[in-house]
């Protein structure tokens, strides 16, 4: 009888013990899971604190200061590419509070308060960074490229400017806007091969 009760306490035991361990073995996956997936998404996000002085060189700065005291609250670019810039506005315990969103084609601003909802969304004037401002025209350089050449056999440019984005021993990235400074077309010419791709936006 003693044989039977050791034998099944003993069962019990390592029954107890291999469930435990199983527990612990998901786990420690789960947070492996949890760590990997934050520096992915860290990974994703265009970080860069910006100061005062920098903010305000920005042309959204003016309207921005117009509707929010921004002295109250740190500025971080999230997002600047061709297209847009995004700002995120945190309070002095790291909170976001406002966001702005610069479409930089449109010139168009959109100011979000995180509490209240959207509080600015209108085409600002007065733009003076020369990354939202069209280019003039089509230079001589444009003109003479392999990409302007295949592109104007099939579409009229005359009323249209060309700005070089990317220029680099691979490849040149041309964007073509029309009268309203929109991306129209953009062409990726690729120096090594020769081959250029026309993108119609």
């Amino acid at each position: 009888m003693k044989t039977i009760l050791i034998t099944t306490i003993g069962a019990l035991l390592l029954t107890a013990g291999g469930v435990t361990g199983i527990h612990a073995d998901r786990a420690e996956a789960a947070n492996q899971n949890v760590a990997v997936s934050n520096y992915s998404q860290q990974g994703d996000r265009y970080n860069n604190n910006v100061s005062t002085e920098d903010l305000t060189s920005l042309p959204e700065y003016k309207t921005l200061a117009a509707k929010v005291d921004v002295s109250k609250y740190s500025a971080q670019i999230v997002v600047d590419n061709l297209q847009k810039r995004v700002i995120v506005l945190k309070d002095m315990n790291g909170r976001e509070r406002y966001k702005t969103v610069f479409v930089k084609t449109q010139n168009r601003l959109k100011i979000v308060d995180y509490k209240g909802g959207m509080i600015f969304n209108k085409v600002i004037s007065g733009v003076t960074d020369n990354e939202t401002q069209p280019a003039s025209g089509i230079s001589d350089e444009v003109a003479e490229s392999v990409e302007y050449k295949k592109l104007s056999a099939t579409t009229d440019l005359s009323d249209y400017s060309a700005q070089v984005v990317e220029d680099n021993l691979y490849k040149r990235i041309i964007l073509f806007k029309d009268a309203n400074g929109h991306v129209k077309f953009k062409t990726i010419y690729v120096k090594k091969t020769g081959f250029v791709k026309i993108i119609n936006v």
